[in-house]
């Protein structure tokens, strides 16, 4: 195939992340709702109960939160570990000055904490950040089982599983091999005024490696353990975290089967995830489910009392509270009523999460555009992502006779108005799938197969949108043949489809590029707001900008800078890439970090005189703020 690139593009850009089965059938926007809690001003609305637990879920290694273009989410992991700290300060000083009821604070991570940014190519960084989370309780979402590399990775000696000990939890997860539990079934999370039996519970995957099992919940509560913890443990309250919807069935089920063994007061708090929402409900009289959003946009916070309280309450609207706080310094430091949120702990994390993500390139800039683009406008709309990765980046990067096919959900985070970073690129499109290809498919059916696969349109999901998008280089002609591609993740369902209209087609074969390489190329082509977009059809929703403004048009000698500019971002943005994926799928970590460190500062350093604007240099990288 010749796509018309420059020959490094094929030749260092190398980076294969594995495809992830089931990863895109989630919301990619989170719903706000309760009370804005930047009119909050004392953090004891947040203990209002005997027991509260701080929540976050489905970051999916936004842990350095989101960029300049997002200025109301403002906030990375550091800045949460010392909304903690202080959380944590505040009961211990209320206790002490004014003997008020005795009360815990807990602090769990609900899974799903890998793809999504940049770090997640970089599992040791990564890694190095979450390991200094305070978490009381750690579950294991669908993300965490899909790479084989990773699991190795976490569960060998040292790693993660290791590092959080017991409080990595996988009540249906075993090892395939050794039929042992990926982490513990339970733990007791011991306070010093509470007891709260803790499970970590997984929804009935399927689409997993081949190195665990999960265990369908229907068959795991009917086990001797779950028994035995249920019947053998002194506790106040049980804590699940259940890496599914707030009202999945599954939750049911297993609450039905709690109640069973434990009668119906004892207090069951539901932490869930998975669908990227925000969203609570009442299960019983002593049960709640609560699932807080994803991408760290959101902290959440939810209180319920002990068991056997005297109470003539018996309403779980009273008994079990819930708060959204929107991930923002305003909010947080009104929600503590204090000028800064800032702890010694939390500093050093945030400048650490800075240092890596300039270590890793990640701040590079790329680009920029003059309007924002959302993964849930529909096709014809001015603010489409998908609009504009037909209608500009296709048609910029695929020249000739090509039509790509991808699933709805292969777009993950909006394109935003601004300057777009490295970072931005990968959010969009973070799984980086090798696109493969059909050669010499009539145009009649690849219309025909357009067809056939949105037959079933699922409205659950993105529901503007058909299931698959056909992004043609050029108008489909019927008679002409093309070159038919998609991504590796979509080859099998894909072929089904094909073979059944066009029995003819041989076996799809890989192309040198990605999906995310498509964006790269792009903006390496279309750097300067200045250059304008294609036309789209006018946009009528109120909560998006339009085009309507142009940078003037720069002269000749910036277009040679530009140019020279964007030819070694793309160079140090490739060798960091490449660098990086081989550091994720080996074992020998410690000598491929040496590698990857040379390879950006040489990259940098080429980037550096290939830009004869630039004054930058790039410094010695500095020693991480932990090990």
């Amino acid at each position: 195939m010749n796509f018309h690139y420059q020959s490094f593009i094929s030749l260092f850009f190398t980076l294969v992340v594995v495809s992830v089965c089931g990863r895109r059938k989630t919301n990619t926007t989170s719903t706000t709702i309760v009370t804005n809690l930047t009119t909050i001003h004392n953090p004891n609305y947040l203990f209002a109960q005997d027991i509260t637990i701080l929540v976050v879920t489905d970051v999916h290694s936004w842990v350095g939160g989101h960029g300049p273009n997002e200025p109301h989410l403002n906030i990375n992991y550091g800045h949460v570990v010392s909304f903690y700290e202080r959380l944590l300060q505040h009961a211990q000083q209320q206790q002490q000055q004014q003997q008020q009821q005795q009360k815990d604070l807990f602090f769990v991570m609900n899974g799903d904490w890998i793809d999504g940014t940049g770090l997640s190519f970089d599992l040791t960084a990564l890694t190095q950040i979450l390991q200094q989370m305070p978490w009381d309780a750690i579950n294991v979402g669908n993300h965490e089982l899909y790479h084989a590399p990773l699991l190795e990775f976490i569960t060998q000696p040292g790693g993660m599983i290791d590092w959080f000990g017991n409080k990595y939890l996988s009540s249906n997860i075993v090892l395939t091999k050794t039929q042992q539990t990926f982490g513990q079934r339970y733990v007791i999370l011991q306070g010093n005024h509470s007891a709260v039996l803790t499970f970590g519970f997984l929804y009935n995957m399927k689409d997993h490696v081949d190195t665990v099992l999960v265990q369908e919940i229907e068959a795991v509560v009917q086990e001797a353990w779950f028994l035995d913890a249920l019947h053998n443990n002194t506790y106040d309250a049980i804590l699940v975290l259940a890496h599914m919807h707030v009202q999945d069935p599954l939750v049911q089920v297993l609450l039905q089967n709690i109640r069973e063994q434990v009668g119906t007061t004892m207090p069951v708090q539901f932490i869930t995830g998975h669908t990227h929402i925000r969203d609570y409900a009442i299960l019983d009289e002593w049960s709640a489910s609560f699932e807080a959003g994803r991408y760290l946009d959101t902290i959440g916070v939810v209180s319920f009392p002990k068991a056997n309280q005297n109470t003539t309450t018996k309403n779980a609207t009273q008994l079990f509270t819930h708060h959204f706080l929107d991930a923002n310094h305003e909010t947080l430091s009104a929600v503590l009523d204090v000028d800064s949120i800032d702890t010694p702990k939390g500093v050093a994390l945030s400048q650490f999460i800075a240092t890596t993500r300039e270590e890793l390139g990640l701040n590079q800039g790329m680009g920029c555009i003059n309007q924002s683009y959302y993964t849930t406008s529909a096709l014809g709309d001015s603010a489409s992502l998908w609009g504009f990765f037909i209608n500009a980046v296709v048609p910029s990067v695929l020249p000739g006779k090509h039509a790509l096919m991808l699933d709805k959900g292969d777009l993950r985070y909006d394109l935003l108005k601004g300057n777009v970073r490295l970072d931005d690129i990968i959010a969009v499109s973070p799984f980086n799938d090798t696109l493969y290809y059909w050669k010499d498919i009539p145009g009649s059916v690849i219309l025909q197969l357009n067809e056939s696969m949105n037959v079933q349109h699922d409205t659950s999901f993105l529901p503007l949108l058909p299931s698959y998008i056909l992004a043609p280089s050029e108008t489909i002609v019927p008679s002409t043949l093309y070159e038919l591609m998609t991504s590796e993740f979509e080859i099998p369902s894909i072929r089904e489809a094909l073979v059944a209209i066009f029995p003819n087609a041989l076996e799809a074969k890989p192309t040198d590029l990605t999906a995310t390489q498509l964006w790269l190329n792009y903006f390496r082509e279309h750097s300067s707001c200045g250059i304008p977009h294609p036309e789209l059809t006018p946009h009528k929703d109120e909560h998006t900008e339009s085009n309507q403004t142009q940078a003037g048009e720069p002269d000749s000698s910036q277009e040679d800078q530009m140019r020279l500019l964007f030819v070694g971002v793309a160079m140090g943005t490739i060798l960091v890439l490449g660098a990086i994926h081989i550091r994720q799928r080996s074992h020998q970590f410690t000598k491929l970090r040496v590698t990857r460190e040379a390879v950006i500062l040489d990259a940098r350093h080429e980037f550096s005189e290939e830009d004869s604007s630039s004054k930058h240099r790039m410094e010695e990288e500095s020693e991480g703020l932990f090990v």
